[in-house]
């Protein structure tokens, strides 16, 4: 019984593993190439690898790892600055290093006044580029942070976009406004049927814990009646009672067979149980949008403004 709990645990573990099996990435700095590399400024280009990092983050497709570690990596590479680990000659072994299985590199270069902003995905394990992205602006701050959001939404596409394209651009963090004036449209995910979920992983377990072993001992139970009524003393004994020893082994055999269903049941336990943890941890994870602020009203008395909101849960 002890194989199935231990096959039952790691077919779990399985289902959990493939439901989310995100890859590790590590973000490189940027690396300007152009001829003038010093005219973009080093702190914009450091905000927009910054950016870039959170947008992959919350695009919940890898597991991204932290800036600190990579510095902390390039030092015990024995290189003196972050700032001499930019090129992919020393990339892709500081992305080794880390146990990433992707790295984001990133190059801006500049031909006839026009900025080129371009990021690889490279695959640590074949060393090829998986996905690739490419966006000209204009070597502002602006427009290097409307590039990289455009690259966000190509390479990470799980991503929300706002609606509307104004809002989208000058306003990034704030709600966004319907086209019903006074209105207000902000939403949050949240988990539904998470106490559902928790609930049917306790009964799955209570399930495996409880009936697997309760069947288990009934099964050693039964069997241990009909070895103790098989030996060559109990038969013997029957027979001199005048029972024939047909007829003595058919009756004890009801023993064996009790044995044999409680070690079926035993093992539609467990997988009934396993199939409940399961569920539970699919229907626990479903998320769904939540309205929070529904109404917006505003009114004045001539002396000032007020504004009056109404939730919805």
């Amino acid at each position: 019984m002890k194989k199935i709990l231990v096959i039952v645990f790691l077919f779990i573990s399985f289902i959990v593993y493939a439901e989310n099996p995100k890859p590790k990435l590590a973000v490189m700095e940027f690396v300007d190439i152009s001829q003038e590399p010093d005219k973009l400024d080093k702190s914009m280009l450091l905000n927009a690898a910054e950016d870039l990092r959170g947008d992959f983050v919350s695009s919940n497709r890898f597991d991204v790892i932290a800036m600190e570690r990579q510095r902390s990596t390039i030092k015990s590479m024995k290189k003196k600055s972050y700032s001499l680990c930019r090129d992919k000659s020393c990339q892709i072994p500081l992305g080794k290093a880390l146990s990433a299985d992707t790295i984001l590199s990133t190059t801006i270069n500049c031909f006839g006044g026009i900025y080129t902003i371009t990021v690889e995905l490279i695959n640590l394990a074949k060393e090829v580029t998986d996905k690739a992205a490419k966006f000209e602006f204009d070597g502002t701050e602006q427009g290097l942070q409307k590039a990289v959001k455009n690259i966000s939404k190509k390479l990470a596409p799980n991503i929300e976009e706002p609606k509307d394209e104004e809002v989208k651009e000058d306003n990034a963090d704030l709600p966004v406004v319907s086209d019903d004036a006074g209105s207000l449209n902000v939403s949050e995910k949240y988990h539904p049927y998470w106490k559902g979920g928790v609930t049917m992983i306790a009964l799955g377990v209570g399930l495996i814990l409880g009936g697997v072993t309760g069947f288990e001992l009934a099964a050693n139970s039964k069997f241990d009646a009909y070895n103790s009524r098989t030996t060559d003393k109990k038969i013997f004994e029957a027979i001199t009672t005048g029972i024939s020893q047909e007829d003595y082994l058919k009756s004890v055999n009801k023993y064996k067979d009790k044995g044999d269903l409680y070690n079926k049941l035993a093992i539609v336990s467990g997988l009934t149980g396993g199939a409940l943890i399961i569920s539970g941890i699919i229907t626990a994870a479903v998320t769904k949008d939540r309205g929070v602020l529904k109404k917006v009203s505003f009114s004045t008395d001539g002396k000032g403004l007020f504004a009056g909101l109404r939730f919805e849960f």
